[in-house]
């Protein structure tokens, strides 16, 4: 026998072994997903991530320009309500409030000085009426007396409102100085601090933000505020329960509740969705938990104690929209038109169509979109 024959005799062997072996798997089965229909408890859920806020936060700004020449806290300590956490420089408000002093000062003498320069007018316009009256002055020194009683009466209500003008200068003055010293409004913890002693601070324009020296967080009550779709809000409302999870903490769960919903949707940018904001309040707190850490919350809108419920890529839609899904049996997919109930990210309650017990086929995609109802299936395991 040749060498050629020989080789070709080993090249259909084989040939013919891949061929035996393809049709001996396809005879087999297609190999599927498969699980068994579930049974208990079923909740609706919505997942959706956002920040950790304080449910209550102050920007603290200083009212004047000037130095910081005392910052008595740091990051992360706690403070109470009144207690000092910026002293700013006020020697220049110092000085404007004694000038102040010295202008009211002043305003109140010429208020004496001309109350006495009317009473001297008042009389002497008082003498002169009486001369006038008996023919022994002219009419013209009566009215010179009149006129300047009346300039003295004028002038004296114009000192009076210097005095009132320069002491409201005066209390405008004394409160900015009492502004260089900053109390904490609230009891809470600094969770940010954005400025260190003896640098600048500048008081807020209409057009120039003021300077942030730190801010104070009430961290007795903390939310987790989370972006949720326009279709996904109109579900929600308040005091629906959530489940919290924190990247910092990943091995704790926190209870929640649905404290804000938002009323007005808005567009984030580079998205082509509305989202409205919701806030979850923490009904249990951890020391560790600050501002800005990233949470993603579970909140349960439904809730049913026993149920069947599959995995929901299981389900499929018909062409007339009704929906079925394949179960196993003797080897075979056999087709069930079921009708479904609540839904959540993973599985999808099942309540018609399915008794409990059954094998539904899940997967793969590839597969389940062509199969037809009594192809054979085999059991694939999962990579």
């Amino acid at each position: 026998m040749s060498k050629k024959l020989i080789i070709a005799i080993v090249v259909i062997g084989i040939a013919g072994m891949i061929i035996l072996g393809a049709v001996s798997k396809r005879d087999s089965g297609l190999p599927v997903f498969m699980e068994k229909v579930k049974t208990g408890p079923f909740k609706d859920t919505i997942n959706a991530s956002g920040l950790l806020i304080p449910r209550k936060k102050v920007s603290i700004m200083s009212d004047v320009m000037g130095k910081i020449i005392e910052l008595p806290v740091k990051e992360g300590d706690l403070v109470k309500k009144g207690q000092i956490l910026v002293r700013i420089d006020d020697r220049d408000l110092k000085s404007e409030v004694q000038r102040q002093e010295a202008g009211v000062k002043m305003a109140e003498i010429q208020v004496k000085n001309q109350q006495v320069a009317l009473d001297t007018a008042k009389r002497e316009f008082k003498r002169k009426k009486h001369l006038f009256k008996q023919q022994l002055i002219s009419r013209e020194s009566f009215e010179q007396a009149r006129s300047a009683m009346e300039s003295a009466e004028l002038t004296l209500e114009q000192y009076r409102e210097n005095v009132v003008q320069s002491r409201a200068i005066l209390k405008k003055s004394k409160e900015l100085l009492s502004k260089t010293v900053i109390r904490s409004p609230m009891n809470g913890k600094i969770t940010a601090l954005n400025k260190e002693l003896g640098e600048q601070v500048i008081q807020g324009t209409i057009n120039v933000p003021g300077s942030v020296i730190m801010e104070v967080s009430d961290m007795s009550a903390i939310d987790l505020e989370v972006e949720v779709n326009e279709i996904e809000a109109a579900r929600i409302r308040k005091n629906m329960a959530a489940t919290v999870k924190l990247d910092a903490l990943p091995n704790r769960k926190f209870k929640g509740e649905i404290f804000e919903i938002g009323q007005s949707a808005y567009r984030p940018q580079g998205r082509d969705v509305s989202v409205f904001k919701i806030k979850i309040a923490l009904l249990e707190l951890d020391p560790a938990m600050k501002p800005g850490m990233n949470g993603e919350a579970e909140i349960t809108v439904q809730k049913k104690q026993n149920t069947l419920f599959i995995p929901i890529q299981a389900v499929r839609t018909d062409d007339n929209g009704n929906k079925f899904c394949f179960i196993m049996k003797n080897r075979k997919a056999v087709k069930k038109t079921i009708k479904t109930g609540l839904s959540n990210d993973a599985d999808i309650e099942i309540t018609k169509g399915l008794s409990g017990g059954e094998t539904v086929i899940t997967g793969p995609y590839r597969i389940l979109k062509n199969l037809k109802n009594g192809d054979k299936v085999r059991k694939k395991k999962k990579d």
